[in-house]
């Protein structure tokens, strides 16, 4: 199937249970590829010899995220060691849909080093979006917008209410909660003075809350005359109905590539559960069969890196390496986050991976076994191969300079493996 005409509309599914054992363990890699960044073939085995309810149970039961983040200590301390540490956690299968919702997390409310450039903050920021991962959505918000690291990113610290800064009420209301069309030019001047006063020190990372730049009167706010500061404004964006609608949307889209059937219902059953993360999985795994082989949607750089690196043990030399798929962590192009979606099936991404496959040292990895594509796709957890790439791979492997070379065969089989169109989009 052509990835570029996979269907991007929800329809009602029934989810049935496979009655023939190879239809049913190619459902379930599908459904722990599309939850897992790292991927793992025993897991998937155990997996197949569950019922299909069964299994997405035990997708969901997953245990929160480790919390044991590097702790840098000043600006010198290199922010590599936080986000090489973080891609480790990503590549193991063991995290399971926790580590995916952290990604996630990150993707929507996302920082910049560069922009932070106080290195100690991207351990505390990361440490929010761990703790928080399978919490609630309003916890989540209050901890990372108010975190020295989105402080920065977003130019609020320092900002005073006098001349406010209105990056971080704008993004808030834009991208983290109620969306455009929701607010006015008059909310986000309020927004930004009831934001205003906090300051991160250079020298110590702490943030404070400072009097003397806060705004203390009273403020016309989204329609409502009262003393708004950085905690009302922001418990007041996340429990607009508008908010409940886009986060919902965007994770039901995240783990299916689909959009939910109707958004305003998913919106308003989420609100009456205080936007707890693990109901919504719930209600979405349990609603939509990520078994289907039409759903899913591209591998981003990052997801793909971690299947790459599950698969094979295969390290990058450098965070710059990583770079090169087009992804990084702490990395966006902007505050509204990377690109989704087919973007990453386009020719400049998917370059960037073959660059990165033929930098790496392969023996640093563990490709024993790896002879063809299909214990390739084991390690993979491929629920099945088209035609098309198998002819491609066979075409390849029968090149005569391979004749009794099996390590540079095993490279090849590597690399066209996770060049393959069923890599890009599980």
């Amino acid at each position: 199937m052509n990835l570029l005409t996979r269907t991007r509309r929800t329809r009602p599914v029934t989810i049935s249970a496979a009655t023939d054992p190879a239809d049913h363990r190619a459902r379930v890699a599908r459904l722990h590829t599309r939850t897992a960044l790292g991927v793992d073939a025993d897991t998937v085995d155990r997996l197949a010899d569950r019922s299909w309810d069964d299994a997405v149970a035990d997708v969901l039961a997953t245990s929160d995220p480790s919390l044991d983040v590097p702790v840098l200590t000043d600006s010198s301390d290199g922010w590599e060691t936080v986000a090489t540490w973080w891609l480790e956690r990503m590549a193991d299968p063991a995290g399971g849909l926790a580590e995916r919702m952290v990604w996630f997390w990150h993707e929507l409310l996302p920082i910049e080093v560069w922009k932070v450039n106080l290195h100690p903050l991207l351990g505390d920021y990361l440490g929010h979006l761990r703790r928080h991962a399978l919490g609630t959505y309003p916890e989540l918000l209050e901890a990372v917008v108010t975190s020295g690291a989105m402080l920065r990113y977003l130019d609020a610290d320092g900002s005073v209410a006098s001349n406010p800064n209105e990056n971080l009420a704008r993004e808030l209301m834009e991208l983290f909660t109620i969306g455009r069309g929701n607010y006015s030019e008059d909310d986000v001047k309020a927004g930004a003075r009831a934001l205003a006063g906090w300051w991160v020190d250079d020298e110590t990372a702490e943030v404070t809350l400072r009097a003397e730049g806060s705004f203390v009167a009273p403020l016309v706010f989204r329609g409502e005359q009262r003393r708004w500061d950085t905690l009302a404004v922001i418990d007041q964006l996340v429990h607009d109905p508008a908010t409940a609608v886009r986060v919902a949307a965007r994770l039901h889209h995240h783990l299916t590539g689909v959009d939910p059937a109707d958004p305003a219902e998913l919106g308003r059953w989420w609100s009456d559960r205080d936007l707890a993360v693990r109901p919504l999985l719930e209600r979405i795994l349990t609603s939509v069969d990520l078994g289907r082989p039409d759903l899913g949607r591209p591998r981003s750089g990052v997801e793909w890196w971690s299947a790459a690196s599950s698969a094979f043990g295969l390290r990058a030399g450098d965070i710059w390496q990583v770079d090169q798929t087009g992804q990084r962590p702490f990395g966006p192009p902007n505050v509204a986050g990377w690109p989704t979606g087919d973007h990453w099936l386009r020719p400049g991404p998917l370059l960037g991976r073959a660059v990165l496959l033929n930098a790496i040292d392969y023996r640093l990895g563990d490709l024993t076994g790896v002879d063809d594509l299909d214990s390739a796709g084991r390690r993979l957890c491929v629920a099945e191969w088209s035609d098309a790439t198998r002819r491609a791979v066979d075409t390849a492997l029968a090149d005569p300079a391979l004749e009794g070379d099996a390590q540079s065969r095993r490279r090849l089989v590597t690399r066209l493996a996770l060049l393959s169109p069923e890599v890009a989009q599980p």
